[in-house]
This record gives C-alpha cells, sequence and structure tokens, in this order.
C-alpha cells in the first residue's frame, strides 16, 4: 500500500486510465512490440506488455488509434506492467499517402 502511495506523490502530472492499442517501436525503427496502453498522462503511461519483451531504455510509443507518437524512457517494471516517462514532443504520424490501403505502415515507418 505505501509503495503506491509513494508512486503517485513521484508522479508529475496524474494519469487517467485508458485502454488503447500501442506500439513500442526501437532500433532505428526495426523492431517493435505491440502493448496496451493501460493508463496516460502528459508525462507518462503504463504499458502492459508481456515480461518475456526485453526493451532498451529510450523508445517511441505509438498509439494506434489516433497515430500519435513520442519519444519514451523506462521508469520501471512488475511483470506484464511497464512504467514509461515521456522524453520530448508528443507528435502525429504523418497520413498515409492518398488512395493507401495500410495506415498502419505509416506509422511503422515514422
Amino acid at each position: 500500500m505505501s509503495e503506491n502511495i509513494i508512486s503517485l506523490k513521484q508522479r508529475k502530472a496524474q494519469r487517467r486510465p485508458v485502454f488503447k492499442l500501442g506500439r513500442v517501436v526501437f532500433n532505428g525503427s526495426g523492431a517493435s512490440h505491440d502493448c496496451v496502453i493501460r493508463d496516460l498522462s502528459e508525462a507518462g503511461a503504463q504499458l502492459g506488455i508481456p515480461a518475456r519483451i526485453h526493451l532498451p531504455s529510450r523508445f517511441r510509443l505509438h498509439l494506434l488509434s489516433d497515430g500519435t507518437m513520442v519519444q519514451a524512457r523506462f521508469a520501471w517494471r512488475r511483470g506484464d506492467r511497464l512504467g514509461v516517462s515521456f522524453d520530448g514532443e508528443i507528435m502525429r504520424a504523418p497520413s498515409p499517402a492518398p488512395g493507401s490501403d495500410r495506415p498502419a505502415a505509416a506509422l511503422q515507418s515514422a
């Protein structure tokens, strides 16, 4: 219980519960893993991603629902839950080319 209180006090911004699909992208966009964004704030997020997936300390987080992406930094991990803080400006992924039937390709190449 006290661990949760300390964690809340350490946060820079209040997180709100969400359930959004995301993608963690790293290695120069050469590697990615899908995740679930469990909560979100202007300063960070909590992700659901299998514990067997090893991630670097910095990566890009893409919100697949609206194309938003942000640089993120690993903060903590407990099993399948991962806390990240955001390192910079939140950006929108480029729009797919007209007539493109693969909008997800724009997110992967960004």
